[in-house]
Formats: C-alpha cells, structure tokens, sequence
C-alpha cells in the first residue's frame, strides 16, 4: 500500500544577510526510501528571486536537475533519481534566494501524491512542511492578541518570553502580558486573553527572558 511508503519533506527558514540574500534548506525525515521526486517549488517572485539550486552531494550525488531560468508554466521544478532508493535523513538541497520584500515571505513545495517514488514504482507520500525567508532571525506580527511568530531555523528549541503590551493613545502603558515559550525554527502561534483590559493599540516583543530582557533578534 502507499501509505506504507512515506517521508517528511522539510523546508527551514532562514534570515537574509546584508545582501538580502540566503540559503534555505530543503531536508527529508522519516524517510522510507526513494528513488526519484519532482517538487514544484511555490514562492512569491515579486519578493523573492531564486538564484540557485544546490545539492547535498552526500545524500543526493548526481542527477538532480532544475528548470531554473527556463520557467514554464509549471513554475520552478527540481527532479532527481537514481536506480534504487536513497534510505538517508537529512538535507536534501539549497535554494539559495534573494529577498526583494519586507518582512516575511512564504516557500513551499506543492503536494502531490506522484511528488516522489521508490525503486518499485510506488508512490512515496509525502508531508509537506513550508518554510520562511525573513528580513531578521526573529519576526513577530500580532492581530487581536494572536502573535505570529517566525524563527531562523538556527533558533529551533531556543526558550524565550514573548511579551505583549497594551497602549492607550497617548502611549501610556495599561498593562503587560508574558508568556514562555520553546521556538520551533519555523512558524508557531500564541494567543493572549486581552478582552479584560481597555487599551488602544498593542506591541510585541520577544526576550530571552524577562531577568535578562535581552531581545532576540
């Protein structure tokens, strides 16, 4: 059966340099063994800029190939096989990115059942996980008391306190609220109960710790 042929596809994310560049790493996990994928890679151009595919040789020696610069309209493809299956964990590929926007900019590989195969043929379903380009290690957006929160994929298990802070209009500080967390190196989500407190705008930050108030950035 398929569902007997399975692996998780991982896309990390990752903060530009001072050239809005960087490399976000494509890796596989729980992976029972393939033969050959084709992974349509989705992002937005306007933000960001592909500018090269580059294999983990150890894992993935010869054949991957790309469309990169010849585009059709199946959007940017990377393929690659070999005659039996590749059993190994780990970083399959780089997609090296320029990043034109400001903020944070979604990558991802489009689900497939057909996206991979083993050496019989069989499809390999998959578990797609996307990824994030980010202007710094540590980005958060707020809206009704929901803190998005995105981290460089370098910050995975850091724990750290997110605090949020209620204004009124003339900036003075009705209350604060704290909570502690474990980063995740990628996309998480925490909810403050703000419906108790009258305030007018709010700001986020994220700590190392509240004794330490260092910000993490």
């Amino acid at each position: 059966m398929d569902d007997d042929y399975t692996a998780d596809i991982n896309i990390g994310n990752s903060a530009v340099d001072e050239n809005n560049e960087t490399y976000i790493p494509v890796s596989i996990e729980n992976n029972s063994g393939i033969a050959g994928f084709r992974f349509n890679i989705e992002y937005n151009p306007e933000e960001l800029e592909v500018l090269e595919i580059i294999p983990n040789e150890e894992l993935l020696p010869n054949n991957l190939q790309t469309n990169l610069g010849q585009e059709d309209e199946n959007g940017l493809l990377v393929t690659w096989y070999q005659d039996g299956n590749m059993n190994l964990n780990g970083e399959l590929f780089k997609i090296k990115v320029k990043y034109k926007g400001d903020g944070v900019s979604k990558i991802s590989i489009k689900s497939a059942d057909n996206n991979m195969c083993n050496q019989s043929l069989n499809n390999v379903i998959g578990t797609y996980n996307e990824g994030y380009v980010l202007n710094e290690k540590c980005m958060l957006n707020e809206k009704d008391g929901v803190v998005e929160i995105y981290s460089d994929t370098e910050y995975k298990d850091k724990s750290d306190t997110v605090i949020l802070a209620m204004y009124k209009q003339n900036e003075s500080l009705v209350e604060c609220k704290t909570q502690n967390i474990t980063l995740n190196g990628g996309k998480q989500e925490i909810v403050f109960d703000t419906s108790d407190v009258n305030y007018d705008h709010i700001k986020t930050f994220i700590w190392d710790s509240l004794s330490n108030m260092k910000p993490i950035r």
